[in-house]
């Protein structure tokens, strides 16, 4: 998926997950959301979030390849862990909340996630990255998002 679906999808479940959790600062919160979509396209030099970070992203590709690695359910909870033991629990939970949003958009595509990356459990969908069918579920889910702020 494209990186503003992701981080609009990544948002809809920040804000659906609040019925759960209760952060002290809602801005914080859905930056931890929000960065928590973007990080596993770390490995694709050029993403959002690789050409922020050309280096790692590199190297990350070159030893793991796209969708590898960073697409794995184990880094996820890697990763959230270490921002919930250094900076808090909730912000951890919503770093966690938004890379599995990522891990899930991504099984949509015709690519798919290898979830239990080095184990084998690839999970592929039907929907083309940047395609039809991406923009109108970025739609959906933007009038999704409105229709819960106002309601």
């Amino acid at each position: 998926m494209l990186w503003m679906t992701h981080l609009v999808f990544a948002f809809l479940v920040g804000l659906l997950s609040l019925k759960f959790v209760n952060p002290s600062s809602l801005v914080i919160y859905f930056l931890f959301v929000l960065l928590g979509a973007l990080i596993p396209d770390l490995d694709e030099p050029q993403s959002k979030l690789g050409r922020k970070f050309p280096i790692s992203s590199n190297v990350i590709k070159l030893l793991f390849g796209h969708r590898g690695i960073v697409h794995s359910v184990f880094v996820a909870v890697l990763v959230s862990w270490l921002i919930w033991i250094l900076i808090g629990k909730i912000y951890g939970i919503g770093l966690f909340l938004g890379y599995l949003s990522h891990l899930i958009g991504d099984s949509l595509t015709v690519q798919g996630v290898n979830f239990l990356w080095p184990f084998k459990l690839h999970i592929r969908g039907f929907i083309k990255t940047g395609g039809l069918i991406e923009y109108v579920l970025l739609v959906f889910f933007v009038l999704v998002i409105i229709w819960l702020i106002i309601y």
